[in-house]
């Protein structure tokens, strides 16, 4: 489940509400990926995003606020990149990490190397490699991979096409890795997981 927003959204409405300024902390901390740990805390949030997938106008902004506030107040979390902040305040490798997931972004769906998004930025690999791990906290392969799942995830969800398709239309040339790799990443096969999303649809409509 993915909700998109933005920093000028809490820029410019913490200066009108002082109860959103507690969140800042949170969100300078997100610059370098946030893992919450508390099961509870994990649990409480997939409800809310539910009810921020249910509901609509100024409801769906409450519920979002309510998330946020929840998230900003726990101490059990670790931040997934090593990177230090002076090290993101390099200016030049910010805008080419931001070039280079563009990139990769807009070329996913295909066969994709390193060697081709270093080149794309006229960066040595091994250097793109290092600055890349830096910026994002995960090797090259591992972002990838990642982004590659993220999408089959929704693919999954939205539509009746088979595995196979899937797993082509995302970006893997090989079902048995897309397999291994999917078991890897979300605990279960692919089947499992369109079949429990269905599940957990079919609930939420009989509930609504």
């Amino acid at each position: 489940m993915l909700v998109n927003f933005t920093d000028e959204l809490f820029d410019s409405a913490a200066q009108v509400f002082s109860e959103l300024r507690p969140m800042a902390p949170m969100l300078e901390r997100a610059r370098y990926g946030i893992e919450f740990r508390d099961r509870a805390l994990i649990a409480e949030a997939t409800r809310l995003m539910q009810r921020i997938e249910n509901s609509q106008g100024g409801s769906r902004l409450g519920w979002f606020l309510i998330l946020m506030e929840l998230l900003a107040g726990s101490e059990d979390y670790q931040l997934l990149s090593a990177t230090s902040a002076s090290a993101l305040a390099d200016e030049s490798h910010v805008e080419r990490t931001n070039r280079a997931v563009d990139y990769i972004f807009s070329h996913y769906g295909r066969e994709l190397s390193l060697e081709e998004v270093a080149g794309h930025l006229n960066m040595k690999p091994t250097y793109f490699s290092r600055v890349f791990k830096q910026a994002t906290g995960r090797s090259f392969v591992e972002f990838v991979n990642r982004l590659r799942i993220s999408k089959s995830c929704e693919l999954l969800v939205e539509g009746d096409k088979p595995v196979t398709d899937i797993c082509f239309a995302s970006g893997f040339n090989n079902l048995s890795n897309f397999n291994r790799r999917f078991q890897q990443l979300k605990g279960m096969t692919p089947t499992d997981y369109r079949r429990l999303a269905v599940q957990r649809l079919t609930e939420q409509n009989l509930r609504a």
